[in-house]
């Protein structure tokens, strides 16, 4: 199993979609769009790699099993989920997740 780079999802899908239909979603995705390090996406799904993974020079697959730690947070700061807490990081491969994120 490949150790695939260590992440921290700023947003999820349903956060994004609803946070952006007000003046305080807006200001909140300026902000987070601004910091050092976050990457978005077209879709508009905003993360930031935390750890790379190793340096072995291998790329997973589209069905390579992956392993990687994430937080979900509202838009006042509240943390509805995380990877991190439960000690444990998600397992997937790339298929097996919702469009957004791969």
């Amino acid at each position: 199993m490949f150790s695939f780079r260590s992440v921290v999802l700023l947003l999820a899908l349903v956060i994004a979609v609803s946070a952006g239909t007000n003046k305080e979603g807006l200001a909140f995705l300026a902000k987070k769009a601004a910091e050092e390090g976050v990457v978005k996406l077209d879709s508009g799904l905003m993360y930031k790699e935390i750890t790379a993974g190793g340096n072995s020079g291998k790329k997973a697959k589209i069905n390579t099993p992956c392993e990687c730690h994430y937080a979900g947070t509202l838009i006042n700061g509240v943390e509805f989920d995380s990877s991190y807490k439960r000690g444990q990081p998600l397992t997937f491969a790339p298929n097996q997740v919702i469009k957004v994120r791969t």
